[in-house]
């Protein structure tokens, strides 16, 4: 039973010392975080212009029986529905 006890002391005791290293450590690199969102967020606003240029798009695809079915997008989506987590996780990951 001793055994135990010390077991889980220093079990517990490492995952303290662990979770205040990341702490201390994800500290110094926000700033250098939120300057590239920043960066990233000014890029976005002229790449926001030359997607309008884009619009609108024409794609071919296909039907059931293999016949080939074009498909015009006028402007650019508002929103987007997403059902499963995979879809979701997707998403999340292109924002």
């Amino acid at each position: 039973m001793k055994k135990f006890v010390v077991w889980l002391f220093i079990v517990t005791l490492s995952m303290a010392i662990i979770a205040c290293q990341s702490e201390e450590t994800g500290g110094g690199n926000l700033n250098q975080e939120t300057e590239e969102v920043v960066e990233t967020e000014e890029k976005a606003e002229t790449v926001e212009v030359k997607e309008e240029a884009y619009y609108p798009i024409t794609y071919t695809t296909y039907n059931y029986a293999k016949e080939p079915v074009e498909v015009t997008i006028e402007k650019e989506p508002e929103s987007v529905v997403a059902i499963y987590q995979n879809s979701i996780e997707t998403l999340l990951a292109l924002v």
